[in-house]
């Protein structure tokens, strides 16, 4: 959970997971958006994100299948994630 999020956070959840992963699915209504970003061992291997927004809050859950060797796929995308929205500050470069 981020907390505090000075302005729209889904468009800002949007704008972040377009310049961080690829954006498979979203939802104004239910403010979900749903995507992959790379990640585990030198970016390699994808994990589904899953992220929603509540007032001032974005919630992340990520998931990604391990192999033998544990490669922390679904935490290092939700750090991926978590840079780029600290990144982007308040301006979104891209239009989504």
């Amino acid at each position: 959970t981020i907390e505090n999020i000075p302005h729209s956070t889904y468009e800002t959840a949007k704008c972040t997971l377009f310049e961080c992963g690829t954006i498979l699915e979203e939802d104004a209504v239910e403010n979900t958006i749903s995507g992959i970003i790379m990640s585990g061992s030198l970016n390699m291997n994808p994990a589904f994100v899953v992220i929603w927004a509540d007032g001032t809050c974005m919630h992340i859950k990520a998931s990604a299948k391990e192999g033998l060797i544990k490669q922390h796929t679904a935490e290092k995308a939700i750090a991926i994630f978590k840079s780029a929205l600290l990144a982007s500050g308040d301006s979104c470069t891209h239009s989504v």
